[in-house]
């Protein structure tokens, strides 16, 4: 199933469009429907637009790299003694 995605309005513009951002890509991916351009996505590529779902990935990506900057905090300073026992 696809869905529709970003309208052009006339044909040069789709052309304009296609070239500075649909390098290598298929042509028949954009369709005309009532007078305008329209590239067609797949139900897939529509998941990663939804905002609950950019949350909760941009939600784990940073709780994981907090958990690995307190897991290499521990190693700062191993095998060392307190300063205050450094010089005694």
């Amino acid at each position: 199933m696809y869905y529709l995605l970003m309208k052009v309005r006339d044909e040069k513009e789709m052309k304009l469009i296609y070239f500075f951002f649909f390098i290598g890509k298929n042509t028949d991916k954009m369709v005309k429907y009532k007078g305008c351009y329209i590239k067609k996505v797949s139900k897939i590529r529509m998941l990663k637009h939804k905002n609950v779902l950019v949350f909760l990935g941009q939600t784990l990506l940073y709780f994981a790299i907090f958990m690995a900057l307190i897991y290499l905090y521990n190693y700062l300073g191993q095998g060392q003694g307190n300063f205050i026992y450094n010089e005694f």
